[in-house]
């Protein structure tokens, strides 16, 4: 996520080095988490590409939602598993200096289900060829980010980081969600001119 880079660089400039350790710290343990989620978009796009290409939106449809289910359910049980374990598992791989990292991590991986779900609404928008609307969504989210990590670590420190950029993945997936949602119940793609129609009405 590019909010974790970021929030890493506010950091750095307002808070002590130490602060920016305790954060990246939880950054190095919420990255590899993603790598399970990671082949999804390789094994599906071509498939979904190819639904919306045939306008099969019923099969669409149904893979969206069987994706989301897996991937909400992933999220829920990692972050409970982070939750429940997040002390043991940063005296074992960090030890006793980085204690304060153990609230930033348990923040950060509240934030799991937005992150792999938002991993299916980025590649949905892909397939059904509205990666404009969804770049647009990935600026507003990473600006309210900013906004958000300057207030928010100014408070609490890493613990604000954490926080503002849950808060701007949820946004971020929520959104992106919608806009697939929204042309997959429309039952065409944005390229067809019929499409444009539509959206015209509704704005």
């Amino acid at each position: 996520m590019a909010q974790l880079n970021i929030d890493t660089l506010m950091l750095g400039y307002m808070k002590s080095y130490s602060v920016v350790a305790t954060y990246t710290a939880g950054i190095k343990l919420l990255a590899p988490s993603q790598f399970v989620i990671c082949p999804i978009p390789m094994i599906f796009f071509p498939i979904i590409a190819g639904l919306v290409v045939h306008h099969n939106w019923v099969q669409a449809k149904s893979l969206f939602k069987k994706l989301l289910l897996v991937t909400v359910s992933f999220g829920l049980l990692v972050s409970i598993g982070v939750l429940l374990t997040a002390n043991p598992i940063i005296m074992f791989v960090f030890g006793p200096d980085y204690s304060e990292t153990v609230g930033v991590v348990r923040v950060l991986f509240l934030g799991a289900p937005f992150l792999y779900t938002g991993l299916v609404g980025m590649f949905y928008a892909n397939a059904l060829h509205i990666e404009m609307k969804a770049v647009w969504v990935m600026l507003i989210g990473v600006t309210g980010n900013i906004i958000l990590s300057g207030v928010a670590i100014s408070w609490i420190g890493a613990i604000g980081a954490a926080w503002a950029t849950v808060v701007s993945q949820a946004f971020i997936t929520i959104s992106l969600l919608f806009l697939d949602c929204r042309y997959l119940l429309a039952g065409k793609p944005p390229s067809d001119p019929q499409i444009h129609h539509i959206i015209a009405f509704e704005e």
